[in-house]
């Protein structure tokens, strides 16, 4: 390991970290769904907090107070999502997601995770 990468890792480790489902989006900005319709999208890049278990692995937090649909996608992601997860950081934007999940920007993926 050179010295630039053991620097980055610090960085990131300085850096409170998310758990993430699906790939970044090029925009930074999460779509907004209700069914199968795009109704709009975020101010930044749909996240949940998460927490390190003592076996190394990541958990997605559910945000508080939770909303109905908030619940609803938070069983789904968690019960039948197949696709892509990711340790990531960013900076965390003032306002919350339609879900009341928090929002970041200038997203960096840390690690993906497997499940």
């Amino acid at each position: 390991m050179n010295g630039n990468s053991k620097n980055k890792q610090v960085e990131y480790i300085m850096k409170k970290l998310y758990y993430r489902f699906g790939d970044i989006p090029k925009s930074e900005r999460s779509s907004i769904w209700r069914g199968e319709i795009k109704i709009g999208e975020e101010k930044g890049v749909s996240v949940y907090e998460t927490h390190k278990n003592l076996d190394g692995t990541y958990v997605p937090i559910l945000p508080y107070p939770p909303t109905e649909k908030c619940l609803n996608d938070y069983y789904y992601y968690l019960r039948y999502y197949n696709g892509d997860r990711y340790l990531v950081t960013g900076n965390l934007l003032d306002e919350r997601g339609s879900d009341g999940e928090p929002l970041l920007n200038d997203v960096k993926v840390i690690e993906k995770l497997f499940h």
